[in-house]
């Protein structure tokens, strides 16, 4: 049963205290007991739905404890008290709720964890991941990336010299990429241009 929510049901079945047999008739009346308190008759509505089974609609305020004993009377019957034990949330639900303070202490941790794995920008499974949010030896890390530069090979480009387009940084002074090592990428479009690298002599 989930805790503080209306429009939940318990049931139970009822037998004559002379012959065992289903109980169908009279009044049944259903008290309430809530993590231990004080009993009282309850505020929801019975109904007999056949067979002997009687079930209770609970008010929504009967839901709101740990634990809850429905315990059902009727005079041509054996008393039966049902136990139930409730739960926070509706595990029915597409999204289940976490109190991820109480799991690592740190809600923003978890914040970053779910930012790094919601497919939106920050994505483990297969998208980009912020090296700036990286402590330690990533600080370092994103150092050394901030010194690469990354361009294409343009049209009209040799086995001696390279037309490049798309520089970022863009180049601003003659020779500014001289002795850097130009490496092809492991997925280039020319294939026996995949994974080498060379220096560069001159820039202009």
């Amino acid at each position: 049963m989930r805790k503080n929510v209306s429009g939940q049901i318990v049931s139970v079945s009822l037998v004559s205290r002379t012959d065992g047999s289903a109980v169908t008739t009279g009044t049944t009346t259903v008290y309430v007991t809530g993590d231990g308190g004080t009993q009282a008759s309850g505020g929801g509505t019975v109904t007999h739905e056949g067979n002997g089974e009687w079930s209770y609609a609970p008010t929504q305020a009967e839901t709101n404890y740990m634990h809850i004993a429905f315990t059902f009377t009727n005079t041509n019957a054996v008393g039966q008290t049902l136990n139930v034990y409730t739960v926070g949330q509706d595990f029915t639900a597409a999204q289940l709720n976490a109190n991820v303070t109480q799991i690592s202490g740190d809600s923003v941790a978890a914040d970053n964890l779910e930012a790094a794995a919601d497919g939106a920008g920050y994505n483990l499974g297969g998208g980009s991941v912020t090296i700036a949010g990286l402590a330690g030896d990533g600080g370092r890390l994103l150092s050394g990336v901030k010194g690469n530069v990354k361009g294409v090979v343009g049209v009209g480009s040799t086995t001696t010299s390279v037309v490049t387009s798309s520089l970022d940084p863009s180049a601003s002074a003659t020779d500014q990429f001289k002795g850097r090592i130009v490496t092809f990428l492991a997925d280039t479009t020319t294939a026996a241009l995949r994974g080498q690298a060379t220096d560069i002599t001159a820039s202009t």
